[in-house]
């Protein structure tokens, strides 16, 4: 979504300059932004992303709102601040996942020309860079791979993912590789503060997996950390116990899941290994 306060520039550089600390977030970004046609630098947090913008071309920020050090609108507001020396405007995107929760108008009262929401989807994204960066001019991947489709009742709906970043099963398997390492990982600190009943961390850590959650399928799991984060932001330690063991059942069944997934490529060429030297053997005997 943009309110086009500023008219693009027809001369903008390319190259797109994105701040997002989730790691799983950044490779379905960056995916996209490759399909696309287009080439990015990636950074962490709000700080990194302000040295890069001083240091360097960029046509257009895409800005995660909830980062380290620096967030999305003290970015901004860094930005806008050294812009007023100048007569240049560097367009920036916020990704948000709560955009109906008032965070829509916080980005345009903090000098954002918009925001898009997360999981950041391929087709708003092109219509975004078609108006601010125009000649884009990739085709969207199309999505329907039978091969790794779930059924409605799966843990993990693939084609979540395949309409960010296209049906290539090889990256289908890599990013949701990556995003199982890194759930695990976060969970891991969302049980010991839960146990420690540390309610923000909770809610920081809850929100940080429940966008790559999102992005990555993992529906109802999204939906277990977007209640932990609630709790944990206002205080609800009584309740974190329970939904603490509601979000390690489903973590259990997505990892499940994605081993299944994962092994299935493997068990496929076993069989195809073990067909072969029966059809020899056959062959041998009839000769």
């Amino acid at each position: 979504m943009s309110d086009e306060r500023i008219a693009p520039a027809p001369d903008r550089p390319r190259r797109i300059l994105v701040a997002e600390d989730n790691a799983m977030n950044q490779k379905v970004i960056l995916r996209q932004l490759m399909l696309l046609g287009f080439e990015a630098d990636m950074t962490g947090d709000g700080r990194e992303a302000l040295l890069r913008w001083q240091r360097g071309q960029y046509g257009l920020l895409l800005s995660d709102l909830h980062m380290p050090y620096m967030d999305g609108f003290e970015l901004t507001a860094a930005i806008r601040g050294i812009e007023q020396a100048g007569s240049t405007h560097l367009p920036i995107f916020a990704l948000t996942a709560n955009a109906m929760q008032g965070e829509a108008k916080r980005c345009r009262e903090a000098g954002m020309d918009g925001y898009l929401s997360k999981p950041l989807q391929l087709g708003d994204l092109k219509n975004l860079l078609q108006l601010w960066l125009p000649t884009v001019s990739a085709s969207l991947p199309a999505a329907g791979n039978d091969a790794l489709h779930a059924s409605g009742e799966a843990p993990v709906d693939i084609r979540v993912l395949e309409a960010l970043v296209g049906e290539d099963p090889v990256v289908i398997r890599e990013l949701l590789a990556h995003f199982q390492a890194s759930a695990n990982q976060i969970a891991g600190l969302l049980g010991h503060y839960c146990a420690q009943r540390q309610s923000l961390l909770v809610s920081e850590q809850a929100h940080k997996l429940g966008s790559a959650a999102r992005a990555a399928g993992a529906l109802e799991l999204g939906m277990c950390c977007a209640e932990l984060e609630a709790a944990g932001a206002s205080g609800d330690t009584d309740n974190l116990a329970r939904l603490w063991l509601l979000f390690e059942r489903e973590l259990e069944a997505v990892n499940g899941f994605l081993e299944a997934l994962r092994r299935a490529p493997e068990e496929q060429s076993g069989t195809a290994a073990d067909d072969g030297p029966r059809a020899d053997h056959a062959g041998t005997a009839n000769s």
